[in-house]
């Protein structure tokens, strides 16, 4: 996957006002963004989204606290220790995530609100990457 290929692929979805969306159905609440992948880099570099309060991102890649592109970024294991309103998962996959962050995180977290960048199921994605390509 291409960077250019996922940002026309977004762009064609009007991908902005999924942000903008998110925005306004979490305007003051703190947000902790999952999934450090190629999907967030183009989030964070060629779209708004200075208008979700973005507390911090988590992925397994980041094995101490640290910092990724201006974002304060944490290993999973550091989860529980933050104070978050709501998790939205940073995949081109959300749903292949979501019951195994519940399963894993819900026992010591608590019970807190998951929701997705990205509403297209994967296969969807493919198809229409497929078809632009060709």
């Amino acid at each position: 996957m291409q960077t250019d290929d996922l940002l026309n692929y977004l762009n064609n979805k009007q991908f902005q006002k999924r942000i903008d969306k998110l925005a306004k159905k979490y305007k003051n609440k703190k947000v902790l963004a999952y999934g450090a992948g190629l999907f967030f880099d183009v989030l964070l570099d060629k779209f708004d989204i200075s208008k979700l309060n973005i507390v911090a991102i988590s992925d397994k890649k980041f094995q101490d606290t640290t910092e990724y592109k201006g974002v304060r970024a944490i290993p999973p294991c550091e989860i529980k220790n933050l104070s978050f309103d709501v998790l939205i998962i940073a995949t081109l996959e959300p749903e292949r995530l979501e019951d195994s962050l519940k399963k894993d995180f819900y026992p010591e977290c608590g019970k807190f609100k998951i929701d997705f960048f990205n509403t297209y199921t994967f296969k969807e994605f493919w198809a229409e990457v497929k078809e632009c390509l060709s």
